[in-house]
């Protein structure tokens, strides 16, 4: 057997291990699927690049025939994991499509065509470049709301990847037209590029685990700090906010306005109507008056059937009973729920 260049052995190894971990990571109640999916991804593309490598056992032309078909596979559950954190999928069809007519390119180059290692090299590049420019663009555009940085350096990642991929697709065809193949030169372009992604697979999964942790951080605060039926501030994180806007109107010489109410006949819609149709009402009231109200005003449920609002940035100047009419104009804004 022909002695492997360690670059690719390393790449090798690495992509079973980052896969191995991931898959590890994805088990368990959270069940981090875009994880799972991503680890599938590093599996798929080690488990292509093994077979290219044992060529002298499987044959030349068979080995690389299905080594680079696998390789070709990769990058959909890459790509399905990341979209996982999205309202986007891929679709099938055009995925299927491409995928086979990039496997018919490696099969024809491997048995009717001209057997030439550059095509085997750069034809799964192909629809990598496809699918990553458009999972790094969606998760650019549509970045996880509570991992924003996160998701945009993942963006970054995966179109710095596709850069690298173009490159090396130019950089093989310009090696191979420009005269006889020569294999050193191959080599080194393989091993060059090898190198930048063994870089991008290892910061891509580090992205990906910093998403999965910032969502479970939301998550947990989310259950900390709100109310799971009306999705407001439940009374804890209520006290917190108001006593915040309290010393900073203490601060400023600026007073604010509170209001604490309830739901008239609220136990009389429980009692004839059932405890569901009590959880709609006061899902409805909640819905109302966060749309109504301003993005620097306070609104929480603070018991069974109370809710307190505090509005913010009322005028410095003028008499209480100007104030206080103010505050009146603004409750009277609140539409009727």
């Amino acid at each position: 057997m022909p002695k492997l260049p360690t670059l690719i052995l390393a790449l090798l190894v690495l992509h079973f291990v980052l896969g191995a971990l991931c898959l590890a990571a994805a088990r368990g109640e959270n069940r981090m699927m875009s994880v799972r999916y991503w680890g599938w991804g590093l599996i798929a593309y080690a488990a292509g690049l093994l077979i290219t490598i044992l060529s002298p056992v499987l044959g030349r032309l068979t080995a690389a025939t299905i080594g680079n078909i696998i390789i070709a596979y990769a990058p959909i559950p890459f790509i399905q994991g990341v979209l996982r954190n999205t309202k986007h999928s891929l679709d099938r069809r055009w995925t299927g499509a491409a995928l086979g007519l990039t496997a018919l390119a490696i099969l024809f180059n491997n048995t009717a065509g001209p057997h030439l290692r550059v095509i085997n090299l750069v034809a799964p590049s192909p629809i990598a470049i496809g699918l990553f420019l458009y999972g790094g663009v969606t998760l650019w555009r549509t970045p996880v709301k509570a991992a924003r940085n996160a998701s945009r350096l993942l963006a970054a990642v995966m179109l710095a990847s596709v850069a690298l991929w173009a490159l090396r697709i130019a950089m093989l065809l310009g090696a191979s037209s420009a005269g006889p193949t020569d294999p050193e030169r191959t080599q080194f372009i393989v091993d060059l590029f090898a190198i930048a992604q063994i870089l991008t697979s290892v910061i891509g999964m580090l992205c990906l685990f910093w998403i999965e942790v910032l969502k479970m951080e939301d998550t947990l605060k989310s259950m900390a700090y709100g109310d799971s039926l009306t999705g407001l501030p439940n009374r804890r994180a209520t006290v917190i906010r108001f006593e915040e806007m309290a010393s900073l109107a203490r601060r400023a010489g600026r007073p604010f306005s509170l209001m604490l109410f309830d739901i008239d006949f609220f136990k009389r819609v429980n009692d004839t109507y059932g405890h569901q149709a009590g959880d709609e009402v006061l899902k409805h009231i909640a819905s109302v008056l966060t749309a109504a109200k301003r993005q620097e005003d306070l609104l929480g449920r603070v018991g069974r059937r109370g809710i307190r609002a505090a509005a913010g940035r009322y005028r410095r100047r003028g008499r209480p009973d100007h104030r206080r009419a103010h505050a009146r104009t603004g409750l009277q804004r609140l539409p009727a729920a």
